[in-house]
């Protein structure tokens, strides 16, 4: 491993969700965050974290912007698993703890301005997320294990991890859903689809629950 994939290693496996845990705890002692504000930091964390992937990758030899060629059973497989993103969202609007909701409602717009502001959020996250997690960490721990199934389980769950200001049950489903990220990426051999499938989905979730907000959580 060289060190340049060691330290980012280190800093997406061990550092980022060491913040995320910062962060939830932060959360469940009652913090609120202003929106826009914290949309200007999401975008402006995703611009970070793929210039640091980009020269990883570029220091290690990974390959991140490869054309797809998909089939018809790709985009099958691809829809498939933005409706069943989207019905796991659904049930846990409707089935999820107060503080679930109280989470979602906290991130997601309340605004025309903040939704449109949401669009650009969640193009930024899609393709930050997907080049660093999918790409650059899959390809280092696939190297360091020298197994797909181990490295992308990993991933996964590191992924999850850098989740945890939103609650350890949507972080379960996040892990659940960057596995099936990976698989989606081993299929076609590119990471389009998954950067637009995540992209779809975090579009729709935030403009439903927005359409769904309750006045006292504006």
């Amino acid at each position: 491993m060289t060190a340049s994939a060691a330290v980012f290693l280190a800093l997406i496996g061990l550092g980022v969700p060491a913040l995320a845990l910062a962060g939830k705890r932060k959360l469940d002692a009652g913090l609120r965050l202003p929106r826009v504000p914290l949309y200007i930091e999401g975008v402006a964390t995703q611009l970070i974290l793929l210039a640091l992937s980009f020269f990883v990758a570029s220091m290690n030899g990974i390959t991140l912007l490869v054309a797809p060629d998909p089939k018809p059973v790709h985009m099958a497989l691809a829809g498939g698993m933005l409706l069943a993103a989207i019905g796991a969202m659904l049930v846990a609007t409707r089935f999820g703890s107060e503080e679930t909701l109280d989470r979602m409602y906290m991130i997601v717009p309340a605004t025309y301005g903040e939704r449109i502001f949401w669009i650009f959020v969640s193009a930024a996250a899609a393709f930050g997320e997907e080049m660093t997690y999918r790409g650059v960490l899959f390809a280092i721990l696939a190297g360091v294990t020298g197994d797909w199934w181990l490295a992308a389980t990993v991933g996964s769950v590191i992924f999850a991890a850098a989740h945890l200001a939103q609650g350890w049950t949507s972080a379960l489903v996040i892990a659940v859903f960057g596995l099936g990220f990976q698989f989606l990426a081993l299929q076609t051999g590119s990471l389009l689809l998954p950067v637009i499938i995540h992209f779809l989905y975090d579009v729709a979730t935030g403009l439903y629950l927005a359409g769904r907000r309750p006045v006292e959580a504006v």
